[in-house]
């Protein structure tokens, strides 16, 4: 078992503290019925916080030598796989947002090839293909039947093109604010994204420009995101409850990020994901935001090509998120579709 940052002895020591107060109030040696109150409350954050901090992890080695990393939350329940975003991001920008299913499922997410811990590989089969070839890699090594995947933007697509090509492997799909389904609409997104804050998307783009060539890549990363999270975001006083960072990497790894955005989108050329859908006869939930500044025919399309699935959009939720601006919702939802009933809209 490994904790997931260097806080670990810190929260040890609280815990500590936690228990020997605990046991005051219960034998009733602490004499202070407000400082005993205070305690339990204390004690259901550091419980939760202990928690959430726990994971597996490892380096699960591909054909062909490129070595993936992972981390394992949970113990019990059905297995979930969670794909980031991206192309290009890293498990750290949703996931930790995302533990809280491990309450109820063993849940699995991964850098994908040339994002965070993961190696880059040979970049001259960089390609959507090799990601979805990496995954059912993953499933092997990790032994599992039939997996349910949770995917967030690209990481939605990813799944369809997985779930299309490896059918017999999936059981069931939840879809986080899928990314355009075709490339006519990836290039509208953007566009509109340019139209709503021309002066933010702008810096955006010249930015990523700059990724490979900066020498301080993380405050580059962290002005992408701090930009695109206001756009994103209905209700900006959220945003600072986020629990992830998609800058929590090395500058390293953002070099490798950015090589990585740049190869996969290269290969995906004038996409188009419907003909792939069409195939898709699985269980699909589709969760975006009511507020989200991405045009809602995206979202209509990738339900009305899915043959089995259904579409909610969360009132109070902009784009990407709805973990944090609506997450007692998000999680009810969530948890009660994959335990395979479908939930109301």
């Amino acid at each position: 078992m490994v904790i997931s940052n260097k806080s670990h002895a810190t929260i040890r020591k609280l815990i500590q503290i936690v228990k020997h107060g605990l046991a005051s109030c219960i034998l009733q040696l602490a004499g202070f019925h407000r400082i005993c109150i205070a305690i339990f409350v204390f004690a259901s954050i550091v419980f939760r916080l202990n928690a959430q901090q726990e994971f597996k992890e490892g380096f699960a080695r591909m054909q062909d030598s490129t070595s993936i990393y992972f981390r394992i939350f949970g113990e019990k329940g059905d297995t979930l796989i969670f794909l980031h975003g991206g192309p290009g991001q890293n498990m750290y920008g949703v996931g930790p947002d995302l533990v809280p299913l491990s309450e109820s499922f063993v849940l699995i997410m991964y850098d994908q090839r040339g994002s965070g811990n993961s190696e880059i590989g040979d970049t001259s089969i960089l390609t959507a293909g090799r990601h979805v070839e990496d995954l059912e890699e993953l499933r092997k090594y990790f032994s599992i039947n039939k997996m349910t995947i949770i995917g967030q933007s690209w990481g939605a697509m990813l799944a369809a093109m997985y779930t299309g090509k490896y059918t017999n492997n999936v059981k069931r799909l939840l879809l986080l604010s899928p990314g355009p389904p075709t490339r006519e609409q990836f290039d509208e997104r953007f566009a509109v994204f340019l139209k709503i804050d021309s002066a933010g998307q702008g810096r955006v783009a010249k930015l990523r420009s700059q990724l490979l060539k900066s020498e301080n890549p993380m405050a580059v990363c962290a002005e992408i995101h701090s930009t695109n999270e206001k756009l994103y975001f209905a209700d900006h006083s959220l945003i600072k409850k986020r629990k992830g960072d998609y800058c929590m990497v090395t500058p390293e790894a953002i070099h490798r990020q950015a090589i990585t955005a740049s190869l996969t989108l290269r290969s995906l050329g004038q996409y188009d994901l419907r003909p792939i859908l069409k195939l898709i006869n699985q269980p699909v939930l589709i969760i975006e935001g009511a507020k989200t500044p991405v045009p809602l025919s995206e979202f209509y399309i990738w339900k009305e090509s899915l043959p089995n699935s259904r579409l909610i959009f969360f009132d109070k939720t902009g784009h990407g998120y709805p973990f944090v601006e609506e997450a007692k919702k998000f999680f009810k939802t969530a948890k009660k579709y994959l335990k395979g009933k479908w939930p109301v809209n």
